[in-house]
């Protein structure tokens, strides 16, 4: 089985280019690891995922290194096979019918944070960037990241996830199912960070927004912290209360898109 050349939607190529181009363009690419994915209806699949071939960048890919699988991963286009990571974007894309595209990079800051922090869950209450909870309709307890900004809610509409150290759902990918319907973007420590949204626009700038935001918060904590140092006193960094969290969760779309 294969695609014609016919068959491929050049719309499709030129805004995975495009769009590897702005995260290059960021810093936050610096070796052939982070992917870009992209789902499109297709009349004999279902559904095909454009993806990059394994062993060359974003900062390098050219049209000529685009993948095609379908929806189980075998190849329909391509000089290559897609790398491990795409087995990340098909569980993503399999659980979330929601979702046609996926972006998953090794972001310097957000590696920084969430390593440093990785399972503490007590420090300066007032300060600690995560949170634990428990979704609706699930028995699994999770770590959310708070948020200091009001734009990051609106921009996710969903909370960003952080995974314990020990998962890594690109190489088990199976794992992706126990939590992807309560998130539009994970990180993993020591790892990186993987954005999702309804096409790559959305993916990138929830990308774009929850690295923003853990820069935020690592820049908080440097001042809360000289602040205690002038000050003698335990400074509280003040993030968006939950309630307030939900209510732009509720109206993000509506918002930034002009639709419900």
């Amino acid at each position: 089985m294969h695609l014609y050349r016919h068959d491929i939607d050049r719309n499709v190529v030129a805004d995975m280019l495009k769009y590897a181009e702005y995260v290059v363009n960021r810093g936050w690419v610096c070796n052939t690891l982070g992917t870009v994915a992209a789902r499109v209806t297709h009349p004999k699949y279902g559904y095909v995922i454009y993806t990059k071939r394994k062993g060359i960048s974003l900062e390098e890919m050219g049209c000529d290194d685009i993948a095609i699988t379908d929806g189980t991963g075998n190849l329909l286009h391509g000089k290559g096979t897609p790398s491990i990571g795409h087995q990340l974007n098909r569980e993503v894309l399999l659980h979330r019918s929601d979702i046609n595209a996926v972006i998953h990079l090794h972001v310097r800051e957000i590696i920084a944070l969430f390593t440093v922090l990785g399972n503490q869950t007590r420090l300066n209450a007032d300060a600690f960037p995560l949170e634990f909870c428990k979704p609706s309709h699930s028995s699994e307890t999770f770590k959310r990241l708070r948020f200091i900004s009001d734009d990051a809610p609106l921009v996710h509409r969903r909370y960003i996830y952080v995974l314990e150290k020990e998962i890594n759902v690109e190489a088990d990918a199976s794992m992706v199912k126990d939590f992807v319907q309560y998130t539009n973007c994970f990180v993993m420590p020591n790892h990186g960070i993987t954005s999702f949204g309804k096409d790559i626009s959305e993916a990138y700038y929830r990308l774009h927004t929850a690295v923003e935001e853990v820069g935020r918060i690592i820049s908080a904590i440097q001042v809360a912290a000289n602040l205690k140092v002038l000050t003698g006193k335990k400074m509280k960094i003040p993030y968006v209360s939950e309630k307030d969290v939900k209510q732009m969760f509720k109206i993000g779309r509506e918002l930034i898109y002009g639709k419900k």
